[in-house]
């Protein structure tokens, strides 16, 4: 009956086979270099040369790495129970034998040079350099010409670490796999690729010496901005310098462009330009700087960040510039004729929000809406449109209006003239009347008419 046995040997291991033979030896840690076995009677043990003793099992070794595996077929004797040891011998060097021909391969097995030439394996493309997104899976392909008895094994460079060994999946990590076909070509597959997965990875082929090609995995990250080391929303006085900070992380490093949610002109300081000039839509880099910010800087703006792997993505900051209100009055004096309707007007900015409203001195008296004022107020953003008409004036209501914005910065008011317009005569064309009396004479006179408008 025929077993087979695997021992892997770190260090020195010592293998009892159902008490045949003993087998043991020191690893040295030279990697690459062939070992051979005797047995006490100094007879080597080779597959190549077959001298075997009919009790002592067969010894093939195959080297990978740091690390290696054994196969032993154990021969048993049915005449005799007794057990041959078998030692470890590294072979001397010898003089190659003039009427032998060179191989031109060997792997580890062989002690001796044969006489049939072999071909050498040969990597028929390199593995190259490979980007993977993260959570995506990754393939390094090693493709190998000419493998024969060969084999083919995956490793980790930075770990030092045995991925793949021939066709058994050797490491524990269940996102490593392995998929091959005709003998020829090898792919390491490594599912759900982290970041940790980033480096070199060698496919090896146990010839000697050994043949190797290094491929790189690069694990691409999306960009991913950094709260705690960005701004957050601003709210300033007008007439500071600001500064708007944004940090991302990604791989590749991602790139920070800024720009405002309603993409409107950013007017930044004379220190800082851009290639489109200081009156830009779009800013690049982690820091927009503003000199003395004033309420057109008012507004919410975006960092945006991007390295070509997608998604992209976004932070939104609001800049708050506080100021105390101000008022424009596009006419300070107007006119209008009594039984008439007018309507003033006032302009108001202010942040925070204002408190607006009309009054009549000297009481100032509150105006509000009714059957005589009619007022309306229109906000946008920080401005304010204040409007109060009046209506079927009448000599009361000429005098003073005053409009007033509050805020918790400050306040203002504006004053705004109502006057009377006086109605003007109006002669018309003079009409001819005739009037006959008795003598026959006729007469003529005009109308007058005076007429309000």
């Amino acid at each position: 009956m025929t077993h087979w046995i695997f021992v892997t040997l770190p260090i020195l291991a010592l293998c009892i086979l159902f008490n045949s033979a003993a087998i043991d030896r020191k690893k040295e840690k030279t990697v690459g270099v062939p070992f051979y076995w005797s047995a006490s009677s100094g007879k080597l043990i080779s597959p190549k040369l077959r001298h075997f003793h009919p009790r002592l099992p067969v010894y093939e070794e195959h080297a990978y790495f740091h690390h290696t595996k054994h196969r032993v077929h154990n021969r048993r004797s049915s005449a005799s129970s007794s057990s041959n040891h078998i030692r470890y011998l590294k072979p001397k060097p010898t003089k190659e034998p003039s009427n032998t021909t060179k191989v031109v391969c060997r792997d580890e097995t062989q002690v001796f040079n044969g006489t049939d030439d072999e071909i050498c394996p040969q990597f028929a493309t390199p593995i190259g350099n490979i980007s993977q997104a993260v959570g995506k899976e990754a393939k390094l392909e090693c493709v190998v010409d000419n493998l024969g008895r060969f084999r083919v094994a995956w490793m980790r460079i930075e770990t030092q670490t045995i991925l793949i060994m021939h066709r058994q999946v050797i490491s524990r990590n269940k996102r490593i796999g392995l998929s091959y076909s005709e003998h020829r070509t090898y792919v390491l597959h490594i599912k759900n690729v982290q970041e940790e997965d980033r480096g070199s990875y060698m496919c090896q082929v146990n010839t000697v010496p050994m043949m190797s090609q290094i491929g790189y995995l690069d694990v691409e990250v999306p960009p991913d901005i950094n709260e705690s080391e960005s701004s957050s929303d601003m709210f300033v006085k007008e007439g500071i310098d600001i500064k708007l900070k944004c940090k991302a992380k990604g791989h590749p490093e991602p790139t920070l462009t800024w720009r405002r949610e309603d993409y409107k002109p950013v007017r930044i300081g004379n220190w800082q330009k851009t290639k489109l000039g200081q009156n830009s839509s779009f800013f690049e880099g982690e820091e927009l700087a503003i000199d003395k910010v004033s309420r057109i800087h008012m507004g919410a703006y975006l960092c945006i960040a991007s390295n070509g792997v997608p998604p992209s993505v976004s932070r939104r900051i609001t800049l708050q510039v506080h100021f105390q209100p101000m008022i424009w009055i596009p006419n300070q004096l107007v006119g209008a004729r009594l039984g008439g309707n007018v309507t003033l007007e006032c302009y108001t900015e202010a942040y925070p929000e204002s408190m607006n409203y009309w009054t009549r001195p000297p009481n100032n008296d509150i105006v509000s809406n009714g059957d005589k004022y009619e007022v309306v107020l229109t906000v946008s953003t920080y401005k304010v449109h204040m409007a109060v008409t009046i209506r079927q004036i009448n000599l009361t209501d000429y005098g003073r209006y005053e409009c007033y914005s509050r805020n918790s910065v400050g306040g203002t008011k504006g004053t705004i003239r109502l006057y009377e317009i006086h109605s003007p005569l109006r002669i018309e064309e003079p009409s001819l009347t005739n009037i006959h009396n008795l003598n026959g004479v006729l007469e003529s006179g005009f109308n007058l008419h005076a007429v309000f408008s």
